[in-house]
Formats: C-alpha cells, structure tokens, sequence
C-alpha cells in the first residue's frame, strides 16, 4: 500500500490580536445571533422543558448560598419539615464551576437571565476550548473557527442547554481531557500526568455522567495502547501522577455525594437504577447519521413501539461536517497515509475516543454488563456527547491534514468550499430549530404560573402554604416538584409543595389519605405542621366538596381557578413532641412481643395521643441480642412525622436465629434513646410466609363492635388464626433508606399485607358518585390470639370485611352528613365465609381519639 504523507498548512508565524479576539467573541456572536434570534423581536427568552427549571433552580440556589453548592438543596423553603424535592438528586451537586460563577451575578439577574447567562458561558467556553486547542494544533485560525461553529451550532448541544441538561453540553472540560490524555500517551511525564488527573476531575465535577463514560472510554483506549505497546515503564510516573491528582480533585469537588447526598432519604433510588432502562436510554447507530427532523426518523417512529421521548438522550448527530471529516481519517488510514506529526497522535486519540463513545452508548452494548458494575448510571445514550465533542475539534483537524495532499489551488479552493457548504448546514440547522416551529411549539406548552404564586408575594414571611390540585401528569414530580421549584422563585416563601413528595405521601398514608385524596384529618395533619393556609384549585374542589364546607377553615382569597383558605380556631392541631421526649417515656416492659424470624414486623409506639414531631434530628434503629451488643448496622428510623396510639411507628425485619432480642433507637452519635425487647420465635408462621401474597380462605375469627362512653365506634377485631398476620410482608422494591417508614408500601400495590381498605364515596360535579379507595395501616401486626382496635371516622359506612386486605367500605361525607353509596357500588363477593363474612352496614358516629389494644 502506498504511503503518503499530508503535509500541514503553513500556520500564522505570529499571534494576531484581531484572530484572537475573532476566536474569543465567536462562539457567542453565534449563539446570540443563532439562538436569541426570536429576543431581538419581541419574544420572552427561552425557557423550555421541566428540566430547564430544575437547572434554573440549581443556579438562583447557587447564587442564594453565596457559591456554597454543597447547600444548594438545603432549602429551607421547600417542604417545611419533610427535605425538599431536590434533596436526593445527586445531580444537583454537578456543576461547580457553574455554581461559583453564579454567585455574584445571581444578585442582580432574576433566575431566567441568570440561567441563560450560564448558557452563554457554556456556549463560549466550548468555543474557546475547542478553538484554542485547533489553533495550538493547526496555527490556523480558520481552521478554529471551523471548530467553534461545530462545536456551538448543534442540534444536541442547544437542545441539552435549554430542554434539557446544560451539564450534558459542557464540552470544554471534555475537549481539553483529550488534549492532556493524548499529551499523557505521546509525552509521559509528571506534568501531563497532573494536568490530566485535574482536567479529568474538572469533567467530572461538570457532570457526573460525563466524567464517567469518559473515565471508561479512555481506559478502554488505554488498554488497547497497553497490549500494543505503547504504554510502558516511561508512563508510570505519569500514571501515579494522573491518579493522585485526580482522586484529590474529584474528591473536593465530589464531597457532598457522600457526606449529604449518599445519606438523604430516598437518595439510593438514585445511586442504584432501573437495568432495564440501559436500554430504554441507549442510542442506535443511525442517530449518528440523521439530523432528529430527518423525516427517516419520522417515518421510523411510526412504525415502532418505543417512546420517541427516551431518544433524545442517545441523539447525538454531530453534522455532516464530522461525518465527512471520519470518513475522510478512515479514508487515509486505510491507505496508510499520515497525519502531520504536529497533531497525528491526537487525532489518532480522538477518533478512539469517538469510536470507543459510540459502541459505549450503544443500546444492548457494554452497557448491558456495566450496569452491574456501577448501577448508579443508567443512560449510556449519553456517551454520544463525548463523541460530539471529540469529533468537533477532530474534523477540522483532518481537513486541515487534508490540505496537504495537493499543492493545486483548485483542488484547495474546492475542499475549502466544501467545508464550508457543510458547515453552514449544520450550523443553520440548529437556527432554524429555534427560530422557527420548535421554538414557537415550546413557547405555546409554557404554562403560567399558579395564581396563588403572585399573592403568596405580596404576603408577609410567616405564611406558609401548601396547595392541591388535581395530577396533570402519571408522574407526581412534574406537578409537585417542577412547578413548585419554579414558584418558589418567585413567591419566596415556605410551602409544602416542593418537599419530598413521596415522604409527605407515606405521612398522609398513615392517616388514610393522600394527596389526591384528602380526608379531614390530613387537613388538620397539614395544618398541624405549619401549613394553616391552604390553596385549592377548582378541580380538587369539585373532586373534594366537603373541603369547602369544612368548619374549620376559613376562605379568604379567589384567584382565578384558586381558592385560598385559612385554618381558623376551630381547627385543633395536633400536639408537638420531639422524637427524644417520646422515646424517653416509652414503658420499660419486661414482657417480649413473640415474633417470627426473618419477618417484617410492624410495630407502634406508647403514646397518650396523637403527636406531630417537626424537629430534624435523626433517628436510628438497630437489632441487639440478649448482651445488649448490636447485631447490625443502625438504619433510620422514626423519621415520619406523625407518631400516635393507633399509628404503625416503624417496619424492620427479625433476625434469623431464635432468642430475645431488642430493637434499640438511637440518636445521630449512636446513644441509645430508648428500646423495645422482642423474643424471635421458630417456628411461627406469618401470613406472606405461609402463603406470599394470596392469603386463602381461612378462620380468623369474628369482628366485634364497642361502643365507648363518646358514642364513638371502634372496630376491635381478634386474631383467632394459628398465623402471624403482617401489616407488610416484604420490602424488597422498597429503598433501604426508607424500610423503617410503615407508611411506604401500603395500598393496591403491596399485595399479601393486611390493613384497611377504605372506599369513600363523594358528590361528583355532575351529581353522580366518585369512588376512591384508600388503605388504612394497622397499627401494628397481629400475632395469633392479637386483638386491635381501631375507631373509624363519623364519614365512614362499614360494608364488608376482609382479612387478605381488612377491606371496609365507607362513605365519605360533608360536614359528618353520610352519603350512602349507590345500591350498585363496588361491593365484592363474599369468598369461602367466615374469612370474607360481610360486616352488616352500620353508620359510624363522630370519631374520638384513636386508640389500640
């Protein structure tokens, strides 16, 4: 095979401040003018998508902590006593850099000017980056240029700074990674050792998922040097070095994920992902090649059953400028020609790293097999951004080694016109994007936002609000989490929309509520905690009509489709109590509840009432054998918020050898707040032991009905059968960091485990009946020969009773005035009496303070 030798254009002998300058104002004259264009005419700045918010977010927090990011999701105005929303996402921890540079001007720009000044330093950063790495390499500077519109101008880059991730376009850390590994492989030493452990950290810090589809990619090439020999004994000081400096840097830049990310409720639903969705997020290899307007890619999505949404985050096309500038390296490779040596080993590199990110991003590729490995990183898609910023700096790179092949003027006129026909394309494409029907299409989806946003305000610091409305979406964080981050902006004040959203569910759930589906105790519950104003939208007041009969509120304010209401003195909130005052008056019993080994239990606290424990501090639990010494490490515990007589207080599972044990509580320095003693005994069956998740037609016992001095009504049931009956019987889709909250788990959804099943009927807007159903917890689990107690609210109509799911049918009602259900309710069939024996309907009179036996 012949070989050539393409000889580099002569390069500027000089810098010229007029290029120089040229490269600097460059990448944001084309972002200005490529993505602002529609500004310039009247239109708002671009804010675009649910992520886009979030980002917004992390910057105004940024700026709100003074640079502080390890406190940017400390936010005290989220959620009240529940942890915000954000808290457990890691992600908001990426970014540093970012972060620090919000500080100061964050003071002065309102939360969208200062995310798209973020935008705008991402923009040129990249440019800057790209074209000094071209200049240094080619001494061109149109050739730098080149690589500044590529690495500006793209359909994945605007497209992850505002709708989706700005941290997934954050190429300059990438781009200067490349240069020190290719450095570090050509030229080993000390030095370049260093600069590549730190420009590795940096593209860490930047993003998470960059750093580490990078670390991989460039072990990969690494080994592949390795086996050719061209990794060697001159490297290892380069390689120590490269280390040390990385790990020191990524630690201080990373801390937070382990010291408070790692440590946060519900945080390990992030560390440890869905495998499947390796798939769900991986990209195939015609994205590479088709812009996402192509109609090929239109007419593909019609025919397959896949979500075109997931796509995004494997397409990555880097334009036909890269596509022809790979085309042209593979070209020369074959061919055994050579790059000029300037910058041969680095394209060499980039075009390993770009393959290497590819097949890396492939779906049913190595990710398949990584996920096993680190199970925190799911969207392998994702790896295709390395590839669009590796391949931004290595196409002008090849088409400047190109220019030497031929001396003739035509022949260098037309590759220069070639260049430069596909330059524009690609760098029209992501205009028009913005300035035309994606734009337009994204502005028309922007909602407002709530009206009650505006008034909260106008009001004084210590209103604090918490707002219902019914879900727009399946998933709970769009109208919870993203709105309430984007209002919070706005109103500045406390409110419990925005907290964790699936632990203020868990709470409601102890109380046999939800979010969607209120009753009038978590109306106290919310207010109880700090929340006594409260706003409705129509729709949750028409799905909920005895919300605005309730004597207990009183309502102030309409705002558009808004109604704000306020607790008034009828409203009798629940006492507060700390966690350690009331471990510190549990009973001292010498007697041991007998349980069954390797069983999830459930039990409760000794308490005189119903308490509600605002305070943060953290609470442990852990088994000891009869020594007192502890047999496992501490888990957290008793960190709902509403503790009483007839509430489940945790759910922990029973060791497996036979003996007396003690569940001890703990504080946060392992001192021990209280216990309860626990004798594990062999040989006693539970119901989900005995028959997982379909309990057979057995005999419990009967139900009973007693009537107390109030008239209240108690449902008391006995457990006559030889079982261990759980109020759940397992935890394993359940984060560990949440095992010990009983509140998790309880509904349709946790088959096997015996609580109330409660269906309550309401006035539907058109007249008709609305059914809900709703799981009522026991308060702790039944063991052979157990009796519990439970009084039932005055809204509340008794139709059948069933052990598999204490099911009860009740009603509920407005103002205490019970609705009867229809004579064609859902009333199940009685199966295989007396398990199923249908409990006669009998109203429920007005309900006293719960209590258990």
């Amino acid at each position: 095979m012949e070989t050539n030798t393409i000889e580099p254009r002569e390069s500027t002998p000089r810098w010229s401040w007029l290029g120089m300058l040229t490269l600097a104002a460059l990448p944001i004259v084309l972002a200005v003018l490529g993505y602002y264009s529609p500004v310039f005419g009247g239109a708002a700045l671009p804010s675009l998508g649910d992520d886009f918010t979030q980002y917004q977010y992390q910057f105004t927090r940024a700026s709100e902590v003074g640079g502080r990011w390890w406190r940017v999701v400390d936010d005290p105005m989220l959620g009240g006593p529940f942890q915000s929303e954000v808290a457990k996402h890691p992600g908001f921890y990426e970014g540093v850099d970012l972060m620090l540079l919000c500080a100061l001007p964050g003071r002065w720009l309102g939360p969208t000017r200062l995310y798209h000044f973020v935008a705008l330093l991402i923009f040129a950063s990249n440019g800057w980056a790209a074209g000094w790495m071209v200049r240094r390499l080619t001494g061109s500077y149109a050739w730098a240029a080149l690589a500044v519109v590529l690495i500006t101008m793209n359909l994945a880059t605007v497209g992850r700074v505002f709708c989706g991730h700005p941290h997934l376009a954050r190429h300059a850390w990438v781009v200067l990674a490349c240069w020190a590994f290719a450095r570090y492989l050509e030229k080993p030493s000390t030095r370049t050792g260093v600069i590549l452990g730190l420009t590795s950290a940096a593209v860490l810090q930047s993003s998470f998922y960059l750093g580490y589809l990078l670390a991989i990619a460039m072990f990969t090439w690494w080994i592949g040097c390795l086996i050719a020999n061209r990794v060697n004994r001159d490297h290892l000081a380069a390689t120590l070095a490269a280390g040390l400096a990385f790990a020191l840097a990524a630690a201080a830049l990373t801390f937070p994920i382990w010291t408070v990310a790692k440590s946060t409720l519900l945080s390990d639903s992030y560390f440890e992902r869905r495998w499947g969705d390796t798939w769900k997020f991986g990209a195939e290899l015609w994205q590479y090649f088709l812009p996402n307007n192509s109609p090929l890619a239109d007419a593909y999505f019609d025919q397959i059953d896949r979500f075109r949404d997931s796509y995004p985050e494997g397409w990555y096309f880097p334009g036909y400028s890269v596509l022809a500038a790979a085309l042209v390296y593979v070209c020369v490779r074959l061919r055994g020609g050579k790059f000029p040596a300037r910058y041969a080993a680095v394209i060499d590199v980039l075009m390993g790293l770009i393959a290497v990110s590819v097949v890396l991003s492939l779906t049913g590729g190595p990710s398949f097999f990584l996920f096993h490995i680190f199970p925190s990183f799911r969207v392998y898609g994702r790896a295709g951004s390395l590839a669009l910023a590796a391949g931004s700096v290595a196409a002008p790179l090849v088409l400047c080694g190109l220019m030497g092949f031929t001396r003739l003027r035509v022949a260098r006129c037309a590759l220069v016109v070639a260049a430069l026909g596909l330059m524009t394309t690609d760098a029209l494409r992501p205009a028009r994007m913005m300035n035309n029907e994606r734009y337009l299409k994204y502005e028309a989806m922007r909602k407002p936002e709530p009206e009650w946003s505006d008034w909260l305000s106008r009001q004084p610091q210590s209103v604090h609000l918490a707002a219902f409305r019914t879900a727009e979406k399946r998933e709970s964080f769009y109208w919870w989490g993203t709105p309430s981050l984007s209002a919070r902006m706005k109103h500045g004040h406390v409110t419990l929309n925005g907290g964790d959203f699936s632990l203020i569910e868990a709470d409601l759930k102890l109380l046999g509520a939800s979010y969607e589906w209120l009753n009038p105790e978590a109306v106290r519950y919310i207010a109880s905690i700090g929340f006594e104003t409260l706003a409705f939208h129509e729709d949750y007041l028409n799905a909920h009509p005895w919300i605005s009969r309730l004597p207990t509120l009183d309502w102030i304010e309409t705002l558009g489709p808004w109604r704000i209401a306020r607790a008034n003195q009828r409203m009798h909130v629940f006492t507060d109590a700390s966690i350690k005052d009331i471990l510190a008056q549990q009973p001292v019993h010498p007697h041991s509840d007998d349980v069954p080994p390797l069983a999830w239990i459930t039990g409760r606290l000794s308490i005189d009432g119903v308490r509600v424990v605002k305070d943060r501090s953290q609470t442990f639990m852990a088994w000891a054998d009869s020594e007192g010494r502890l047999i496992e490490k501490p888990t957290r515990a008793l960190f709902q918020h509403i503790l009483g007589p007839s509430l489940p207080a945790f759910t922990v599972k029973t060791p497996q050898a036979p003996g007396r044990y003690t569940l001890v509580f703990l504080d946060q320095n392992s001192q021990r707040l209280g216990a309860k003693p626990y004798r594990v005994v062999q040989g006693l069956s539970t119901s989900g032991q005995a028959f997982g998740k379909n309990l057979p037609a057995i005999s419990l016992g009967e139900a009973a009905w007693t009537i107390d001095s109030s008239a209240g009504r108690r449902l008391v049931y006995e457990n006559k059968s030889p079982y261990y009956l759980q109020a759940h019987i397992n935890r394993d889709q359940i984060p560990a960091s949440v095992r010990a909250h009983p509140g998790f788990g309880l509904g349709a959804y946790d088959p096997g485990s015996v609580y109330l099943l409660v269906r309550g009927f309401a006035e539907g807007p058109g007249g008709g009946p609305l059914i809900q159903e709703m799981p009522i917890p026991l308060p702790h689990d039944l063991p052979p020969g157990g009796r519990v107690a439970i009084e039932l609210s005055p809204d509340r109509v008794i139709d059948t009773f069933r052990l598999t799911r204490m099911t009860l049918s009740p009603t509920f009602d407005q103002l205490g005035q019970t609705l009867s259900p229809p004579e064609a309710a859902d009333v199940r069939p009685v199966v295989n009496a007396p398990l199923n024996a249908p409990i006669a309907r009998q109203a429920v009179q007005p309900r006293q303070e719960q209590q258990t036996r």
